[in-house]
């Protein structure tokens, strides 16, 4: 990603990453003016995995 350039990275807006936070602190740095959230996929995931 870096490789982007920091104005691009800058530029973005939201981050959508997985439940394991592995990227967050990452996301956090090189794009500090985005909103890290988490994808629907894992969301549905794991709450369908903890109802059973």
């Amino acid at each position: 990603m870096r490789k982007w350039g920091e104005s691009t990275l800058e530029r973005i807006e939201e981050v959508s990453i997985d439940m394991t936070g592995n990227y967050k602190c990452l996301v956090e740095k090189i794009c500090p003016n985005a909103l890290v959230t988490i994808d629907r996929f894992h969301v549905t995931r794991t709450s369908t995995r903890r109802v059973k």
